[in-house]
């Protein structure tokens, strides 16, 4: 009798991951014969792409990902966990170069880039914040050399993506119902009411940030439904991964574009060369490869293709296909500044995340009610200012959140959080350490506002290291290299100091707190040189690069408005490489609305629709 059991339970156990793996899967394990459209990366734009191409069910479509698949994964769908999908397998990884302007407070002046390797892409492992950007900003692309990509051009776009789910905000004019993509108001903390109300004191009105233009705070828009994050694979991939003529295989390494020259002499791309399980091999493409790797991938497969900036390309001994200076150039991305705030007249516990947060009362409150704190990812509220009166666009050139974390550096854990997500030397931390037993605190914040810079002047490059396509490439944003990025967050930070005048935060006892010894022993904490040690010293990715082979009609333009390659035919960029400059806020929704707006030119393209 128990040797029976025994046999069962080890049967059981050995089946038991099959069969999940079986009924969830929405993957196969090997492409199948030739495709019509291949799409390389399943993150926001690849996602939307081959999901609608598939659409057209005469078209055989291949979406290709480097990643694993997005089985069901409390670390990927409950969206407070986010912090544990850095450094692992769902992460490429990437680091910068030693930063030279910044990152002072960084070991090596190293900067961490996470990006999403994972089916969903960085959908899978982000914020969810769901931010499309000003009009100012897409119009501004449209009179760069982008035509079709004005404000009124896009909207539609993101509109068809979107399934607003808050009954007010769905009313209006532009969010859009019955797309995908689930977009909800995330759980709200206590400390939200203080933030919105001080913010309205010191003249930012209330607004919802997905309008077309205007300055003000808001509580977060997310891409979530019930509490559970909503990733690009939930929402485009596995409602329609059964169609007949949709294939999509994880695990499948992009190395290059395959390009053959015509008898004319022109370059056509026709297929790409993958690696899966150690096996190299080809996929031929009837009409387009689509690369959709993001703002450092997809250089990086142009580049490995042989299109990119000449002499590099020969210095990496790669036969050049097309000479396209623009490919890796034009790298930029949001740069974010912590700034922390105690209370010590009211007792925040029960108005933030605490590091208790694991409660039973908070596991319970997910499991059965899909709210609470383990509903978030920690941004309650996103706000826009200009600070910069000379700046000639209309558009805000400052964002800020506000992180209802309260951060507790001496535990060990929260420790490790702060050096291993953001690469901070172990001095700067104990930095923090120090202040809280100065003001007699057991944790350094209640909680953070995060100032960002919307709208960088300076910009970096991806070049890369080798030929070799698992060599990760040189990342090397150049952030604050343009002294007026700092004049910028200089007062952006200033305009956080403020939230103390308001009358709440007096009531409440609310000051604002940044530590860095080495800025306060050399500049005081109230000089503009303060600020700008600060900016300089704590400075970190937003983790949203874009830009890298931009659309346009310059010389510098890798693609044209319509996303084609230049001088190579049957090849297309469609993620947030192909953004001639940065949006005002996040990156997601534009990538969502690029992958619509993809699919839909290349439709018209084919005479599909």
């Amino acid at each position: 009798m128990w040797l029976k059991l025994v046999v069962f339970v080890a049967i059981l156990a050995f089946l038991a991951p099959k069969i999940f793996v079986w009924y969830f899967s929405i993957t196969i394990d090997k492409p199948k014969g030739d495709y019509d459209f291949i799409v390389v990366g399943a993150g926001a734009s690849g996602s939307v792409v081959a999901s609608r191409l598939s659409e057209v069910s005469t078209e055989r479509v291949l979406l290709l990902e480097a990643g694993e698949e997005d089985l069901p994964n409390p670390l990927i769908h409950v969206p407070l966990f986010v912090t544990f999908l850095q450094h692992g397998k769902f992460d490429w990884e990437y680091k910068t170069e030693p930063l030279n302007n910044a990152g002072f407070a960084l070991t090596n002046q190293v900067s961490y880039w996470p990006r999403g390797k994972v089916l969903g892409g960085s959908t899978s492992i982000n914020y969810l914040v769901y931010a499309r950007g000003t009009k100012s900003d897409f119009d501004s692309w449209d009179s760069l050399g982008a035509p079709g990509w004005s404000y009124q051009d896009v909207l539609p776009f993101f509109k068809k993506s979107e399934n607003m789910l808050d009954p007010d905000l769905a009313k209006t004019a532009h969010h859009g119902t019955g797309g995908p993509l689930n977009v909800s108001l995330s759980y709200k903390h206590k400390i939200l009411n203080w933030f919105i109300r001080a913010a309205n004191e010191i003249g930012i009105a209330s607004f919802d940030y997905n309008r077309p233009d205007g300055k003000g705070v808001s509580p977060i828009q997310s891409t979530s439904t019930n509490g559970k994050r909503t990733s690009a694979a939930d929402a485009f991939l596995r409602p329609v991964a059964r169609r007949k003529n949709f294939d999509i295989v994880c695990g499948a390494h992009v190395k290059r574009v395959v390009i053959e020259t015509q008898s004319d002499g022109s370059k056509k791309a026709v297929g790409v060369e993958v690696v899966k399980n150690e096996e190299s091999f080809i996929v031929k493409s009837k009409k387009e490869v689509i690369l959709s790797g993001g703002a450092i991938g997809s250089p990086q497969i142009l580049m490995l293709s042989g299109i990119g900036p000449k002499e590099h390309l020969k210095e990496m001994k790669i036969e050049v296909m097309k000479d396209s200076p623009g490919v890796g150039s034009n790298l930029q991305d949001h740069f974010v500044i912590p700034a922390g705030f105690h209370s010590f007249n009211t007792d925040m516990h029960d108005q933030v995340i605490t590091p208790d947060v694991l409660s039973l009362s908070n596991i319970a409150s997910y499991l059965f009610h899909g709210s609470g704190s383990l509903t978030t990812t920690g941004l309650d509220a996103l706000g826009f200012a200009k600070v910069l009166s000379d700046d000639k666009h209309d558009w805000p050139n400052i964002h800020f959140y506000l992180h209802a974390i309260m951060w507790k550096p001496q535990i060990p854990d929260q420790t490790e959080v702060l050096m291993s997500l953001f690469n901070f030397k172990k001095e700067a931390v104990d930095d923090l350490i120090k202040e809280a037993h100065a003001i007699n605190s057991d944790h350094t914040s209640d909680f953070t506002i995060m100032v960002g810079l919307a709208h960088p002047y300076s910009s970096g490059s991806i070049k890369l290291r080798s030929s070799n396509y698992l060599d990760h490439p040189i990342i090397d944003p150049s952030y604050l290299s343009d002294t007026r990025d700092v004049t910028t967050l200089v007062g952006g930070l200033r305009l956080i100091k403020k939230f103390e005048d308001a009358e709440i935060s007096k009531a409440m006892g609310i000051k604002m707190y940044m530590v860095m010894n080495n800025c306060t022993s050399l500049h005081g904490t109230s000089t503009d040189a303060y600020y700008e040690c600060v900016a300089r010293s704590a400075g970190i990715t937003e983790y949203h690069p874009c830009c890298t082979a931009k659309m346009g009609k310059d010389p510098m333009a890798v693609a044209d408005a319509r996303l084609r390659v230049h001088g190579i035919s049957g090849l297309r960029v469609a993620d947030a490489s192909i953004m001639p400059h940065l949006t005002t806020a996040n990156t997601q929704a534009p990538c969502y609305m690029i992958g619509e707006k993809a699919a839909h030119m290349i439709k018209q393209d084919w005479g599909l629709i």
